[in-house]
């Protein structure tokens, strides 16, 4: 499963932290600044979705504030679970499903 996100903002969140400390199955978690620090992705690949799914409760109300407060926008790609699916309606994330993989 592989997640990324983007936002526009001049503040960074520490995700990585809670990746170090408390994510099971994040297989990999980057996150890119412009130059001028005022936009960002973070990249990040999962085992499956039940990792994702704990890496969102174990974010909780950071990323709730995140999307109250600037502009963000979300992908996934890959074939997630039906209760992944379920967390993420009516949020601004997109879910790409596998068209060709090699």
């Amino acid at each position: 499963m592989l997640a990324s996100s983007t936002s526009s903002s001049g503040s960074k969140l520490n995700g990585l932290e809670s990746v170090r400390t408390k994510d099971t199955g994040t297989l990999h978690y980057a996150v890119y600044f412009t130059s001028d620090q005022t936009e960002c992705i973070v990249h990040e690949h999962y085992r499956n979705s039940e990792a994702l799914l704990e890496h969102m409760a174990n974010l909780g109300d950071a990323m709730q504030a995140i999307f109250e407060t600037r502009t963000a926008s979300g992908e996934i790609l890959g074939t997630p679970s039906p209760a992944l699916r379920k967390a993420l309606e009516g949020t601004v994330v997109k879910i790409f499903t596998p068209y060709q993989v090699m």
